[in-house]
C-alpha cells in the first residue's frame, strides 16, 4: 500500500506537467489498482462441523481460530459490511482458503428427515428426504496487519 501512495504522490506532483486526459487516466488506473491491491489480515473465525450422529441428535464440533490471509480491498469491504450489519460473516472464498489448511477438513452429514420427525411415524411423504449438515466457517473479526 505504501508503494501505491508513493505513486499517487508522484502523479500529483507531476499533474501540472500532464494534460488532463493523461492525469485522469493515471488516476483511474491507480484507483483500479487500489481495488485489487491485497493486504494481509488476521481473520478470526469459528468452524462448525458435524461430527457424528447420536440417539439424541447430531454432535457438532466448534473450533475457534485465527489465520493470516491475504485479502483484496473488495473482500475486506464485503466482510466488514457483513460484520457491521450482522456481527458475523460467512464468506465462501475464505472458507475455501481455511479448509485448504491441513488442520481443517470439510465434512457433510446426511440425516433422513424421518429420523428427526417424531410425529411423522415413518410416513412415506418424507421418504428419501434428507437434512444435509455442512461444515461452515463464520468470520467474527478481521484486523489489518501493519
Amino acid at each position: 500500500m505504501a508503494l501505491l501512495h508513493s505513486l499517487m504522490n508522484i502523479v500529483d506532483e507531476a499533474k501540472d506537467e500532464l494534460n488532463d486526459n493523461t492525469y485522469k487516466l493515471l488516476c483511474d488506473k491507480m484507483m483500479e489498482l487500489n481495488k485489487i491491491h491485497n493486504d494481509f489480515y488476521k481473520v478470526y473465525y469459528v468452524i462448525t462441523s458435524p461430527v457424528h450422529e447420536t440417539k439424541r441428535g447430531i454432535r457438532m464440533a466448534l473450533e475457534m481460530g485465527k489465520k493470516i490471509l491475504q485479502l483484496s480491498c473488495e473482500e475486506v469491504d464485503t466482510i466488514n459490511t457483513c460484520l457491521e450489519s450482522r456481527g458475523a460473516c460467512v464468506n465462501e472464498q475464505i472458507t475455501r482458503q481455511l479448509f485448504r489448511d491441513a488442520s481443517h477438513e470439510m465434512s457433510t452429514h446426511f440425516i433422513p428427515i424421518t429420523d428427526l420427525c417424531c410425529e411423522c411415524d415413518g410416513e412415506e411423504s418424507n421418504a428419501g428426504v434428507e437434512l444435509r449438515l455442512l461444515s461452515s466457517v463464520v468470520i467474527t473479526k478481521i484486523e489489518k496487519l501493519e
